[in-house]
């Protein structure tokens, strides 16, 4: 789950920088990507996370189930794609979503996500 989540991130990429009309790469992934497990199961009143947020230090395997792998996965995918831009310097942009589950569940059923206040 893990490999296939980097290489396959990288593989994108990677193609991409052969084709010069692409202008931008969207990569989907999730918020775990950025937000440490316990902060997200816990909650963490002492941080704010933003699409600039990386978990330090990158984690390392093995894990001990595949919810754990799922989590590190993205997070080691998002690192190989900064990675990836430090030095290729692509000549495309690259947007990384990240998804919140409960935004997948809502979405699915037509509902809008609820407003932040």
């Amino acid at each position: 789950m893990v490999i296939p989540a980097i290489k396959g991130t990288t593989g994108i990429l990677h193609s991409a920088l052969k084709t010069e009309s692409v202008r931008r790469v969207v990569i989907t992934s999730s918020v775990v990507a950025i937000v440490p497990p316990m902060a997200l199961m816990a909650g963490d009143k002492d941080n704010v996370y933003t699409a600039y947020s990386r978990i330090s230090p990158v984690p390392k395997g093995p894990w001990s189930n595949p919810s754990i792998a799922y989590f590190n996965a993205k997070t080691l995918a998002l690192d190989a794609t900064n990675k990836f831009v430090e030095e290729k310097k692509p000549h495309f942009t690259i947007v990384n979503a990240r998804f919140h589950p409960w935004e997948k569940r809502t979405h699915q059923k037509g509902r809008r996500p609820p407003e932040e206040h």
